[in-house]
């Protein structure tokens, strides 16, 4: 990929190709009046990662849309370059509380059919090679094929602000460009975790991620760039939107993104290149080639949450499966973090916290016993797959950053501080999550024959967080070859036996995926820095 674009780049440089992408507007042929007198040289650049927006058209009212958002979620999964944006729509006569009137304009900008029709699919704001509804396999066709067509020739960094206070968002998006021209740009809010009624999905209650909230423009075709004069390769350009969150968003649950588009006709039309997105209040540095495929020196840690309960038959099976990866198959590599659910059922569960249910709204997992592997795959533990996504983590998600953790205890006081370092590998953002982690819990738990044994030993249990979120809390861009530190302190409640309570931190990356992990004791515990 990457000694294709220089090829293409070299290509329009020599001869100026007019073909290329929207680099030299075909009605001037680059001549200097028309150019702005920009220089219509080409800046070879290392070479930017290249991101894709996925479109979601899809309605609260649509029997068949659930199946697109299984297929996307595959996607992503399998092309973590892919970003996904939902836009929904009013359908079938019913009206779709999460419509924005701008949703209609994107729909019939990328619509290859004929009339209205959901689900659809469509890749950064362009018409697909073909009409695509919900199928896996023309997803995945499409993204391989458009990603090759269309390289990234543009890089996109962001950086956020937010007051929590007065909900008041602050969006700094920059811009780069490997090749003159003149370019476009969106900016969108997107949120995840709503929970709604859904057409064709089980229950009465459906949770929808990447919900398009807000634009930060009026152009659905792209605000222009440089006032609409060409760009400059190799120049950066900023801009700034300010704006106030209605109080019925929730932006602990909201990203940033930010999008770069170039033309191929002359600015008949303008697709994204690429794409930036970060959390509320966070940062992202432009991401290059070669960026993700780091061979980091430093040990891969696995963060597996259990979802369990002490009201659930099944879940002893379940721990027992867990518990069989963690303490033997991957020991020293992969952790446990145990959350109980709060579901009204018998027994009542003593050891809730909300931080399940906030964890269940972002990746609404459909049943008990459930894992979620490094905040990114979800599955059933009574139905196997764990030891495949452990396996996942630390083959092909590698990690490009270590993580260090230092604890003490103060014992009159009943306080403890929990002393974080992380030494990134690549320029990076990157969120903390910590939670204090209590092992071999001694309670009831009702067992598979129904009835309730009183001396069941929970592993792993949750009791409190400690962090401001289960998205963890900004530690912004850490540069390349440094090291950023965070200290902790809190309360240690007298219940808890202090011989086996640890502090877990996750160390959660720009895609919000757990990227690396540090467990240690809370009385003097300490873990350094692992090597391979």
């Amino acid at each position: 990929m990457k000694d294709f674009r220089h090829i293409l780049l070299m290509l329009a440089a020599v001869c100026g190709l007019a073909s290329c992408h929207g680099y030299i507007d075909p009605e001037t042929n680059g001549g200097k009046d028309e150019t702005d007198g920009v220089d219509t040289t080409v800046v070879l650049s290392s070479g930017y990662a290249r991101h894709m927006i996925a479109m979601q058209f899809t309605s609260t009212g649509c029997m068949n849309c659930p199946l697109l958002a299984s297929a996307l979620k595959d996607v992503v999964t399998d092309y973590p370059n892919v970003i996904p944006v939902s836009f929904h729509m009013d359908y079938g006569g019913l009206a779709d509380p999460m419509t924005l009137p701008v949703n209609a304009k994107f729909y019939e900008k990328v619509n290859t059919g004929d009339g209205m029709g959901l689900p659809l699919f469509a890749l950064d704001f362009r018409k697909s090679s073909q009409h695509i509804i919900n199928e896996y396999a023309k997803m995945k066709s499409e993204v391989e094929s458009w990603s090759k067509a269309s390289p990234a020739i543009c890089g996109v960094a962001v950086e956020t602000s937010y007051d929590v206070a007065d909900r008041a968002l602050e969006v700094t998006a920059k811009f780069k460009a490997d090749v003159p021209g003149r370019y476009r740009y969106h900016i969108f809010l997107v949120e995840d975790g709503l929970e709604y009624s859904q057409a064709g999905a089980e229950g009465q209650s459906y949770i929808h991620d990447n919900v398009f909230r807000m634009m930060l423009g009026d152009n659905v075709v792209g605000e222009k760039l440089n006032g609409g004069k060409y760009l400059e390769a190799g120049k950066e350009y900023e801009v700034t939107k300010k704006v106030t969150l209605p109080q019925e968003w929730n932006p602990a649950n909201m990203r940033v993104l930010a999008m770069m588009l170039d033309t191929r006709d002359g600015g008949e039309t303008f697709s994204c290149n690429n794409a930036g997105q970060c959390a509320l209040g966070e940062s992202v540095g432009y991401a290059y080639e070669g960026d993700e495929k780091v061979e980091s020196r430093f040990q891969r840690h696995v963060c597996v949450m259990e979802f369990t309960g002490t009201w659930c038959s099944q879940c002893p099976a379940g721990a027992t499966t867990l518990n069989y990866l963690i303490d033997r198959q991957y020991k020293g590599k992969a952790f446990a973090l145990a959350f109980h659910n709060a579901s009204g059922g018998e027994p009542v569960d003593p050891f809730v916290i909300p931080q399940e249910q906030e964890l269940y709204n972002i990746f609404a997992w459909g049943g008990y016993p459930a894992y979620v592997t490094d905040m990114r795959d979800v599955g059933l533990l009574n139905e196997g797959g764990c030891a495949a996504t452990i396996e996942k983590s630390l083959t092909k998600s590698l990690t490009h950053c270590g993580v260090a953790l230092e604890c003490s205890y103060d014992a009159e006081a009943g306080k403890a501080s929990a002393k974080v370092r992380l030494f990134s590998e690549l320029s990076s953002a990157y969120r903390l999550a910590a939670y204090v982690v209590e092992d071999k819990v001694v309670g009831e738990q009702k067992e598979s024959t129904g009835s309730v044994r009183p001396d069941y030993t929970h592993r792993h249990v949750v009791r409190a967080m400690i962090s401001s979120n289960v998205r963890g809390d900004g530690l912004g861009e850490v540069a390349a070859g440094t090291e950023a530190e965070k200290t902790y302190d809190f309360n240690v409640d007298p219940q808890w036996n202090l011989e086996n309570l640890h502090v877990a931190v996750l160390a959660i990356d720009s895609d919000g995926h757990v990227n690396n992990m540090a467990q240690c004791a809370v009385n003097g515990g300490r873990m350094d820095y692992e090597y391979r």
